[in-house]
């Protein structure tokens, strides 16, 4: 019988000689309706060259838009400018709606950032988002106006701040459409060369 040493100098080749033949012994069970241990699924596994497929990640669902409230603004009111017309310049119906958007703790801070940067036209020296409505001749109706406005920004805002990942099918048409729209720009760049092209064919023909 083997010593001890002799046994442990082997070991490692017997490890790597049972590693190579649990494929085959896999996959003749496999091939004739055999059973096969745990130990060589496991074996099986570990085997290089055999990567198994990786589940889709699930995107995590996009946070609601932050609603915005009358309760939540302050609102003042200024007369119409623009062309004359019923209550234009006469009365205050302007609406001039506002809110500190760095004090307001019902907006995730991501979406403030966003609006920072995208919206800082109207954003005045105190960090308040300023914004006007002239487009009805009645206070309530520029007041319902330019809450829509508010919110639309908060919603745009919102998307923007977290934009979800797009799917295979979307790629796909997103670069079907940039194709599409390349192929018009060289079209239209094309057009113009001809245009220039003839006028030029014409004012020589003059001479």
């Amino acid at each position: 019988r083997p010593g001890a040493a002799a046994v442990r100098q082997r070991a490692p080749a017997l490890q790597l000689t049972a590693r190579c033949a649990a494929p085959r012994r896999l996959v003749a069970a496999r091939a004739g309706g055999g059973s096969y241990s745990a130990t060589n699924q496991q074996l099986w596994k570990d085997t290089p060259g055999e990567k198994e497929e990786e589940a889709p990640k699930e995107q995590k669902p996009r946070p609601p838009a932050p609603q915005v409230t009358k309760e939540l603004v302050s609102v003042s009111f200024a007369r119409s400018g623009g062309k004359g017309g019923q209550n234009v310049n006469k009365v205050n119906t302007k609406a001039d709606m506002r809110f500190n958007l760095l004090e307001a703790d019902w907006i995730d801070d991501k979406v403030k950032d966003v609006l920072l940067e995208t919206q800082a036209n109207k954003i005045n020296a105190e960090g308040e988002l300023v914004v006007s409505s002239t487009k009805h001749r009645t206070q309530s109706g520029n007041v319902d106006d330019a809450l829509k406005k508010m919110q639309a920004m908060l919603e745009e805002a919102n998307i923007a701040a977290y934009p979800r990942e797009a799917t295979a099918d979307k790629k796909k048409k997103i670069k079907a459409l940039a194709k599409k729209a390349n192929q018009r720009r060289l079209n239209n760049k094309k057009k113009h060369s001809d245009k220039k092209k003839l006028r030029r064919d014409k004012n020589k023909g003059d001479w």
